[in-house]
């Protein structure tokens, strides 16, 4: 039995009423505009949810991070659609501080069974076109430290939660180069995914959190094959591929 049809009646009773008392508020907000699982209004945006699929009685599992979650996320929902509530934000959510600053939307108040994220691609760009590897948005100590924070804050507000990390996916530097040579904005290096994802993954093994090793999977499966030519985000195939990986994992025991 996996873990997704292992969940108690109790535990689905719970959800239920959660949802229950959920709705009961928000028919009391009908002058905010509020729409369950379709936006949230707030002074910095409307942080939306991609509508769920499935029965609102499922286990809930929240998708977060950059623009691959976002390529990915729908062929997630579809293959555990029977299984699970799936719930990405509809926003592009960048590098750790960002997800950092409205963590608190997606844990304390949805409450997932499963949280599966991923940042770092933001991170690790450079902070300017042509700078070195080591000219990062965010240096790689503060990176590591940003990690940390987001699996404390899951593990405070929701003990009982199953955090999975997923590594930032393959960057094709000479290809990102190229494709922001128009803009002359920031690059992306190899090397920098490299070390980024071993200071996650140190996080990870000092924290006990599980990892979904992405770039592996893409190194060993050739996905990289399947990108785009900004060396980055990644062709329908791809984010195809990456979608059944994340789903063979959200369905695994741990």
């Amino acid at each position: 039995m996996n873990f997704l049809t292992s969940v108690s009646l109790n535990q689905l009773d719970q959800i239920e009423q959660w949802q229950l008392k959920r709705n009961n508020q928000i028919c009391g907000m009908k002058r905010r505009n509020f729409i369950m699982n379709s936006s949230l209004s707030l002074g910095a945006g409307s942080l939306g949810w991609i509508p769920s699929l499935a029965e609102p009685t499922l286990p809930k599992i929240c998708l977060l991070g950059d623009s691959i979650r976002m390529g990915y996320a729908p062929y997630v929902t579809e293959i555990l659609k029977d299984k699970a509530q799936i719930f990405s934000p509809k926003e592009n959510r960048s590098d750790s501080i960002n997800l950092l600053k409205y963590l608190h939307l997606w844990v304390q108040v949805e409450k997932p069974y499963i949280v599966h994220l991923n940042c770092g691609l933001h991170d690790l760009k450079t902070l300017a076109y042509g700078a070195g590897p080591t000219e990062n948005l965010v240096p790689i100590h503060q990176y590591k430290e940003n990690v940390g924070r987001i699996f404390d804050f899951i593990s405070k507000y929701q003990p009982t939660c199953r955090i999975i990390w997923a590594t930032i996916t393959p960057v094709n530097e000479k290809k990102a180069h190229e494709s922001h040579a128009q803009w002359k904005d920031f690059d992306r290096y190899e090397q920098s995914v490299v070390d980024y994802n071993l200071a996650a993954k140190e996080v990870c093994k000092k924290k006990k959190v599980e990892v979904n090793d992405l770039f592996a999977f893409c190194m060993e499966n050739k996905i990289q094959a399947l990108q785009n030519e900004d060396g980055v985000h990644f062709k329908e195939e791809g984010s195809r591929r990456l979608g059944e990986k994340v789903a063979t994992v959200l369905n695994s025991e741990h």
